[in-house]
């Protein structure tokens, strides 16, 4: 299947594929804070109600399910959402960004009141806090920091606004308002300012009120504020890996392999940092045994198509997402879990050779998969697979 998207500074559409493995992936691992990893089933199966299949002039697309117009107002807010998701986390991997975490991670508060045995996963302890910019353009945040390593050298984080709209996109300019908020904020580490090479708003259109099936085809737009020579030190790329993983940790049901990466900087932090972390969990003296080996315990592993070398982790307490025509399994390749282990253990060194050689290491699945409509790989090393 299909949509019509218009990438940064183009004026007239392409046809882009997007397979149902993409979208119910990407929708069953995007991190919603305090919601139970089981809650992905029931946004996966939500999808045959949002979206079906259609030819439109010859073409397969992807066209909003005229059901979606009886949804009362709440609902329609949240298949907004839903669409908004995965279109934008596949326009930042197209733009070459392999790793995300929403800002809302990174805007907690260590100084807080409450104890330790209340502190949660989902508010994860980081080195890096999101701000918004001085004079503010917006009182929102955009909705995700992105990550890559250049090909020639160096690292990049971007600032992601996904938006849901009826209107339609072919010759819409950027709201003024969703420009603002992608540009609404900065990153700090350690209180020092981290340069940002990119703004970008991804609007997706979802309008189920159309008659006409070619008026009901899913529009994707992107606009980009860019400045191609501001690069980001490694220790704050390595804070949004780490959460991103965090995060696709979480929604697979691994919840001690989460906890460990959560409080990783509590494990390798100099003295200074752990107790400030410490402090502001209110207990100096908690004991952190989670390690590495928390992964194997919560993981299957399983040779990948009878190949000798490469394996998929499955969660071991978890099947499939969904039990509908959605319905994915999802799991981590071996080169994702030595990134994931390397960054717990705080070997530096290890991690920043890992995220720079992880297209590398991936190779052999991405050509496996690259043509298989029911099966798909994520450049950060999630691979899943269509059915339950």
């Amino acid at each position: 299947m299909n949509v019509d998207y218009w990438p940064v500074g183009t004026s007239a559409p392409s046809v882009w594929p997007v397979t149902k493995v993409e979208l119910a992936t990407d929708i069953a691992l995007d991190w919603m804070p305090t919601r139970p990893a089981s809650s992905a089933s029931g946004v996966v199966d939500l999808l045959a109600e949002v979206i079906q299949e259609e030819n439109v002039d010859g073409v397969d697309y992807w066209l909003a399910h005229p059901a979606v117009a009886g949804f009362e107002r709440q609902w329609r807010g949240v298949t907004s959402f839903m669409m908004g998701v995965p279109f934008c986390i596949k326009v930042l991997r197209a733009m070459g960004y392999t790793w995300w975490a929403p800002v809302s991670c990174f805007r907690h508060n260590l100084a807080t009141n409450k104890p330790f045995y209340w502190w949660s996963p989902f508010f994860p302890l980081s080195q890096c806090q999101v701000e918004h910019v001085s004079p503010p353009l917006s009182p929102l945040y955009p909705d995700y920091i992105a990550a890559r390593a250049d090909p020639a050298g160096g690292y990049r984080i971007a600032f992601f606004e996904a938006k849901g709209t009826t209107r339609a996109l072919h010759a819409a300019p950027c709201p003024i308002n969703w420009h603002n908020q992608a540009r609404s904020a900065e990153l700090k580490h350690r209180g020092n300012t981290i340069a940002t090479s990119q703004h970008v708003v991804v609007a997706t259109r979802l309008d189920p009120d159309r008659v006409r099936s070619r008026t009901r085809k899913i529009q994707v737009r992107a606009w980009n504020n860019h400045d191609p020579e501001l690069k980001a030190p490694f220790d704050v790329i390595a804070e949004v890996v780490r959460l991103h993983y965090l995060g696709v940790c979480l929604r697979l049901g691994m919840k001690r392999t989460a906890r460990a990466l959560a409080l990783a900087p509590l494990r390798w932090g100099d003295d200074a940092e752990h107790s400030r972390l410490s402090e502001a969990l209110w207990d100096p003296s908690a004991s952190f045994e989670e390690t590495g080996e928390a992964f194997k315990e919560e993981t299957v592993e399983t040779p990948f198509r009878n190949s000798r070398d490469e394996r998929i982790h499955y969660p071991r307490r978890r099947g499939a997402c969904g039990s509908g025509p959605f319905a994915v399994r999802p799991g981590l390749a071996s080169p994702a879990v030595w990134l994931i282990q390397f960054l717990i253990d705080g070997k530096t060194e290890a991690a920043a050779n890992m995220i720079r050689d992880l297209p590398h290491k991936l190779a052999f699945l991405a050509e496996a998969t690259n043509s298989d409509e029911h099966c798909y790989l994520r450049p950060d090393g999630v691979y899943s697979e269509l059915g339950d």
